[in-house]
């Protein structure tokens, strides 16, 4: 999908998607969203001048079980924390999402991006990751296995598919972004937050990975009118610099399982696990 055809091609395509997977999947109780933010009033948004640390939400060893106290924790919550929240909360809950991407790898010992675009499908943990230029290929995890395919040129009809499983548990689930920021529930367990900037229009939040990863930390770019994400960057653990710039999210009200599915062909597919 975003590979070079050789041996390193295959790490630049995965690692993205080491950090796209940890912030959603798990769903609160009510609607998504941390018990802390329920019933969170709207602060006046203000411009930092410079990076500025977000406290970690507030935890709680039992349930709040009255509105007073819901709201008294929810005054502790920072505005950004809590759209950051908001936005994970209502991808994991949609049916289905789809969103154009474009994807632009910035390697420092290459002179030229390598640029891609595609279309991404979501549905409740489940990600396909279908990239049609400049080659075909696609990314598909059914919630335990993430499938990487790497189409044969049409130049080259006798080539097989090259295909990459992935076994996916709770020891490296946080190793794939995508997972990492929608899959959690609450994303400052997840990630340690900072603000960059923030204005009427976008909130950019820098998040670094509580757990160890594959990438150093994830940068997001919130609109907030529509509560959505409009870029994520970040840096894998050899440097290279990932820019993904995402489309208006479309909601839909259904989704055919089959898109997360990938039978390979043993006639067609030179099959390899890692």
């Amino acid at each position: 999908m975003f590979q070079r055809r050789n041996s390193d091609s295959k790490w630049i395509f995965i690692l993205p998607f080491l950090v796209l997977f940890a912030c959603a999947t798990s769903q609160s109780e009510e609607n998504g969203l941390p018990e802390e933010v329920l019933g969170a009033p709207k602060a006046k948004q203000s411009e930092p001048a410079a990076i500025v640390p977000v406290p970690d939400a507030p935890t709680q060893k039992k349930p709040v079980t009255t509105a007073k106290k819901t709201k008294a924790l929810a005054k502790n919550i920072p505005d950004e924390l809590k759209l950051l929240g908001e936005v994970t909360a209502s991808y994991r809950e949609a049916t289905l999402v789809e969103m154009s991407v474009e994807k632009r790898i910035i390697a420092e010992w290459k002179p030229k991006q390598d640029v891609s675009t595609g279309q991404i499908f979501y549905s409740h943990g489940k990600i396909r990751w279908e990239i049609k230029s400049p080659e075909k290929n696609w990314t598909i995890y059914d919630g335990k296995t993430w499938c990487n395919i790497e189409f044969a040129s049409p130049d080259f009809p006798k080539d097989k598919n090259k295909v990459t499983l992935t076994s996916v548990d709770k020891k490296n689930k946080d190793q794939f972004f995508i997972l990492a920021l929608l899959d959690s529930r609450n994303p400052a367990e997840s990630f340690k937050v900072q603000v960059k900037s923030n204005d009427g229009q976008q909130a950019t939040l820098k998040l670094e990975p509580r757990k160890s990863s594959g990438f150093a930390g994830i940068e997001v770019v919130i609109e907030k009118k529509s509560k959505s994400f409009k870029q994520i960057s970040f840096k894998d653990d050899i440097g290279n610099q990932t820019e993904i710039k995402l489309g208006a999210p479309e909601f839909k009200k259904e989704a055919d399982e089959n898109l997360f599915k990938y039978k390979p062909n043993m006639q067609k597919d030179q099959i390899s696990r890692i």
